[in-house]
């Protein structure tokens, strides 16, 4: 059995550069702070996860992190991506690629996401894609996409009952190839134009799921980042 461990935002959601759920976030987590403005370059922070970034704000600007304070960010949070609806857009083929998957005997998928785990299921559903009955782990497990990736795998072999033959990483972002050098894990990029990633060691890159052959055939080809 292989594992195919899928990103959400970006990867799978139509959902980097627009601003609709960041703003809420940025908003939420900057009143949290009594209107203290916060970094928005994710890309430098420690783990590029809501917990992560949730973690490091409140070391900032508090001294400390609090629990209770980022359960409260979380709880408003969650309510604000709720009432957006669904009015999002999945990228182009993804449906049918988890399903082409699903339908085969020798592939498990899962979620292997840096949002809070709620909110990653309420993208998903957003953008019509059903993350009922897969593996998902995300940054409620863990606040490192490392320990996000390799949690994921574990539950993988737990759910098979025995080792797995593969597991690759499907992601658009910088902070996936890092994370993917650093677990060891194969990458397949999904990104336009694809030097954004390979440029940076990834061996293959997509640009959607629309060549269902050529996003299977990266899957059982992809190696770990370089």
């Amino acid at each position: 059995m292989k594992l195919a461990l899928f990103d959400i935002d970006g990867t799978l959601t139509d959902t980097v550069g627009r601003p609709v759920y960041d703003e809420h976030f940025v908003r939420i987590m900057e009143a949290s702070l009594g209107g203290a403005r916060i970094n928005r370059e994710w890309s430098t922070y420690p783990h590029a996860t809501d917990s992560g970034i949730v973690r490091t704000v409140l070391e900032t600007h508090r001294g400390a992190y609090d629990e209770a304070h980022a359960a409260e960010v979380l709880r408003v949070y969650e309510g604000a991506c709720r009432d957006v609806g669904q009015t999002i857009s999945q990228i182009s083929g993804a449906a049918n690629a988890l399903a082409a998957l699903d339908g085969r005997d020798d592939w498990m998928v899962g979620f292997a996401s840096g949002n809070w785990n709620a909110i990653g299921r309420i993208k998903l559903w957003a953008a019509g894609l059903d993350p009922q009955d897969h593996l998902f782990i995300g940054a409620s497990d863990e606040e490192s996409r490392e320990g996000i990736m390799q949690c994921a795998a574990a539950e993988g072999r737990r759910r098979h009952g025995a080792p797995l033959e593969r597991v690759v990483y499907v992601g658009d972002a910088i902070w996936d190839v890092r994370a993917c050098r650093n677990a060891g894990l194969p990458l397949v990029g999904i990104t336009a134009p694809a030097e954004r990633l390979t440029s940076l060691g990834v061996s293959h890159a997509v640009p959607h799921y629309e060549d269902l052959d050529g996003f299977l055939g990266a899957l059982e080809a992809a190696e770990v980042p370089a």
